[in-house]
């Protein structure tokens, strides 16, 4: 199969489903939407092999929702529609839709949304400009208010550690350095500066939380960031760690934390060939080493398509159906790797002690749901 990235995908597949999450014993799927079927607007629900759709009412998007939080008894999806004009913040109360409208209606707007199960918070993203996030409390959805940035795709992860939320400086343009920090009980905002920050577009995609420390491993656009960013969320100070990585662009958007050590797999530039070299990362030395993935090619493994297992990191390949499932352990020695290049996958979760993940067929069109136990074996569910 000739390499295609992702992004090729959204013109040409049909894909309906494909990031999935688990809420009191059910999988469930929101309406992800391609551009061929970007009216769809179901919300799949799956147990015990069988399945049921919740009708929702939401407009026409591209990738409508890729991020879910439990809130009290609801489940709350944060809007993104990566091309098109969409604020439709959907709540399933009772496992009935309720629409909350939120009065920006931005493109591409929230990538991720991380819960306390008490509340919720989305950090602004933005194709287009939006000044910003999203909390979710008491049934309520608000938009907090982010000091302007004229830099658009300015936070992707989000996550909650030490009672508040945090998400690392993303951004288009080369100077934007600050991390954002968002306290659900005074409900401040708090926008913590990351001094000597090498230039570059698109930095760091999400945090790792370990204890009271939060590690972004660098993504960047421009070879000069090959820093891993730690903030302490005590003190809220930032040191910079300077990796001995070979040089390469988009390096890490994914990073699975072991016992102490995280283990990441290089994302790459899909115009280069010479994106082949995972990190081993350890928290408390800051020591760390590479490995060859084997793959050199650009656009392989997105945000949070690793998960620990069974002691190993497992990769599921986001980016392209090109790349392979691999599982790496905390040497940074690859222990198993399959291809699946007719299948576009999602991200991986465990549920039932085994990895799940959705998957859409690029031939027939069908999606799946596949799974893969602790012995790496891999079957295949065809949901419609």
């Amino acid at each position: 199969m000739t390499y295609k990235a992702f992004e090729d995908y959204y013109k040409e597949a049909e894909i309906k489903h494909l990031v999935l999450f688990e809420h009191n014993g059910y999988l469930i799927s929101p309406p992800f939407c391609t551009d061929k079927c970007k009216d769809y607007s179901n919300v799949m629900i799956y147990k015990d092999g069988g399945i049921v759709y919740i009708g929702i009412d939401t407009p026409p998007a591209t990738s409508k929702y890729n991020s879910m939080a439990a809130v009290g008894d609801s489940l709350f999806f944060a809007p993104y529609g990566i091309w098109d004009s969409f604020n439709t913040v959907l709540e399933l109360r009772n496992w009935k839709p309720v629409y909350h409208t939120i009065a920006s209606d931005s493109k591409g707007q929230f990538y991720n949304m991380a819960g306390d199960g008490a509340t919720a918070f989305a950090a602004p993203l933005g194709y287009d400009p939006v000044s910003f996030g999203l909390f979710i409390k008491d049934g309520e959805v608000k938009q907090i208010p982010i000091p302007e940035s004229l830099a658009l795709k300015r936070h992707m992860g989000c996550v909650f550690a030490n009672g508040n939320y945090y998400s690392p400086p993303r951004g288009e343009t080369l100077d934007y350095n600050t991390i954002l920090k968002f306290n659900p009980t005074t409900e401040e905002v708090t926008m913590i500066t990351v001094d000597n920050l090498p230039l570059s577009k698109r930095k760091y995609s999400d945090f790792i939380p370990v204890g009271n420390k939060l590690f972004a491993l660098p993504f960047g656009r421009e070879q000069e960031l090959h820093h891993m960013l730690v903030l302490d969320t005590i003190t809220d100070t930032t040191e910079l760690v300077e990796l001995t990585v070979p040089p390469f662009m988009k390096k890490y958007n994914i990073g699975v934390l072991l016992d102490d050590i995280i283990i990441a797999v290089p994302y790459g530039h899909k115009d280069d060939g010479d994106a082949n070299h995972g990190l081993a990362f350890n928290t408390t030395t800051y020591k760390h080493s590479t490995f060859d993935v084997e793959q050199t090619f650009g656009g392989k493994y997105r945000f949070r398509c690793g998960i620990a297992y069974n002691g190993i990191a497992v990769f599921f390949p986001t980016g392209t159906p090109n790349a392979d499932i691999i599982a790496v352990d905390k040497t940074g020695t690859v222990v198993f790797r399959k291809s699946l290049p007719e299948y576009i996958l999602g991200r991986p979760i465990e549920y039932n002690g085994v990895l799940h993940t959705l998957a859409y067929q690029v031939v027939t069109k069908e999606h799946c749901l596949v799974t893969m136990d602790k012995d790496y074996n891999i079957t295949f569910e065809v949901l419609f």
